[in-house]
């Protein structure tokens, strides 16, 4: 893991890279992940997320479709589109209802 939002809704820190424990009290603490890759990937970061409720909001690249379900535990976004990136983070951090509706789904979804 890499970065994470921590703190309040319009404060984004970017944390470096961690893992282990530390790795997971800053899920514990975190409300969304972003994850703008460009990259052909899995995103085993996501299942992490998912883990801990946490929405996505991520690139519609490489395996990462099979993890998102737009709209449902998470929004996908096209690569190098940083104002749908945006708008998607933006609706998530207005709505902690929709935030955590979309955590606890992706939740179920890791759980299957």
């Amino acid at each position: 893991m890499s970065a994470a939002r921590i703190g309040s809704p319009s404060m984004s820190t970017f944390i470096g890279v961690k893992s282990g424990n530390e790795k997971w009290e800053i899920f514990k603490k975190s409300n969304i992940l972003c994850l703008p890759t460009y990259f052909d990937t899995f995103g085993l970061v996501i299942v992490e997320a998912m883990q801990f409720e946490i929405p996505v909001v991520a690139t519609d690249v490489g395996g990462i479709p099979s993890l998102i379900n737009n709209g449902d535990n998470g929004f996908l976004v096209p690569v190098n589109d940083a104002v749908a990136l945006s708008d998607k983070l933006q609706i998530l951090i207005k709505d902690p209802i929709k935030q955590e509706m979309m955590g606890k789904r992706g939740r179920e979804i890791y759980i299957k």
